[in-house]
């Protein structure tokens, strides 16, 4: 269903909470109207709104409350660094050789370049 149509039969249906009367339409596009007034010259269709359903929060039972869990210290974040770390350096051992047993090729001196500024960066 179509957001916009969607928002529409909401903001019509809250209307008609207070209003207590909903009218539905079709322009000469096709496309369908809500409101809680009826057009001039339109054929409209009353929409019948059911009564709406609340709940008094007080009395509802409260939740239950979970116990906090200690954070790591960093201990995680060192580890993905590590092997982060880790595959860079072996990406750019790969394209160094790549790029020794290639001399014409310049797409693994490109690569190899660009693995080496990231291991620079993060490292």
């Amino acid at each position: 269903m179509n957001i916009k149509v969607l928002s529409l039969v909401m903001m019509a249906w809250c209307s008609s909470c207070l209003a207590g009367e909903l009218y539905q339409w079709r322009d000469e596009q096709g496309r369908l109207h809500y409101s809680d007034k009826p057009p001039l010259n339109k054929k409209v269709q009353k929409v019948e709104v059911k009564e709406v359903q609340t709940m008094n929060w007080k009395s509802s039972p409260e939740l239950e409350k979970l116990p906090r869990q200690k954070a790591a210290k960093g201990k995680s974040q060192r580890t993905k660094k590590k092997v982060r770390c880790d595959r860079l350096k072996k990406k750019t051992d790969y394209y160094e050789r790549k790029s020794r047993q290639n001399l014409d090729s310049d797409y693994y001196r490109k690569k190899k370049r660009e693995y080496r500024w990231q291991k620079q960066k993060s490292c």
